[in-house]
């Protein structure tokens, strides 16, 4: 069950220690599959780079463990949660990266200094409540802030991002972390110029041709 989704999570898990977008077992990801009605996840408290097929786990959005003996992610009821609400997505990236988590800490939203913005679907990133990790409010909050985005914050915590696959869901959680490092770079500017949602609005139609 999930053979190719697990290589597929075990692939990214292992490249989100290689891309600095997260440290030891922090954050995690997730695949869902509709037609079987479940999500493979990553195990609580297993490194990446040691990982294995049997370490991932399958459940129904209901976090009935269809598959694995290890206990899931402790974030498990926000990746079902997202998937209960948003049958666009297929793919969620937890991570824990250092500017975007950095800028967590301010509970603020993420303005649009790059264009690049619009792959995550409008002109800023929300910053959820903070609550405890693994918790309903947790969840909660952040379904709030991903409100017609495909990414937010968590306060004093960490990016969720989200995709239509794994791949778009960990590139949107690159992008979160690239516009909070343009921030710290020039965070102490008085002329900083931040895109308007009319300038990403165009960004968004003018992508609809792009690429091959």
């Amino acid at each position: 069950m999930f053979i190719q989704d697990k290589k597929l999570l075990i692939e990214y898990a292992k490249k989100m220690i290689i891309d600095e977008l997260t440290v030891g077992t922090a954050g995690n990801l997730s695949i869902y599959d509709p037609d079987e009605k479940a999500m493979v996840i990553t195990p609580s408290g297993i490194p990446y780079d040691h990982m294995n097929f049997d370490d991932l786990v399958v459940m129904d959005l209901d976090l009935n463990i269809l598959e694995g003996k290890n206990k899931p992610s402790t974030e498990s009821f926000l990746h079902a949660l997202v998937y209960k609400n948003r049958p666009e997505i297929r793919s969620i990236v937890h991570t824990h990266s250092i500017y975007a988590t950095s800028y967590s800490t301010l509970r603020k939203t993420l303005g649009a200094l790059h264009y690049i913005m619009a792959d995550l679907g409008g002109e800023d990133i929300k910053c959820a409540e903070y609550a405890t990790f693994g918790t309903q409010e947790l969840a909660e909050a952040a379904l709030k802030a991903l409100a017609d985005r495909k990414g937010c914050l968590l306060a004093n915590h960490g990016v969720l991002a989200l995709g239509k696959d794994l791949r778009e869901a960990y590139s949107n959680a690159r992008t979160i972390e690239y516009i909070a490092k343009m921030y710290h770079i020039v965070r102490f500017e008085d002329d900083v110029h931040v895109l308007s949602k009319k300038d990403i609005d165009a960004v968004i139609e003018r992508m609809k041709s792009y690429g091959q």
